[in-house]
């Protein structure tokens, strides 16, 4: 994925910015892997807090 903003938007200014756009975009395809509303799972997380997805190895 970093690769791919690096052919559209050119390099990251420092690793540190590579890390959050890998961050938020994992935040984001996780979601939508579940099946949710990209969009309204980060209005939620400005607003009431992050999604988490359910912890299917707890009941293991």
């Amino acid at each position: 994925m970093v690769k791919i903003h690096d052919k559209i938007s050119g390099t990251f200014r420092s690793s540190a910015g590579a890390e959050s756009f890998a961050t938020i975009r994992s935040y984001i395809q996780t979601a939508a892997n579940h099946n949710l509303n990209r969009l309204d799972v980060l209005r939620q997380l400005f607003t009431t807090g992050p999604w988490l997805p359910p912890n299917h190895a707890a009941g293991t």
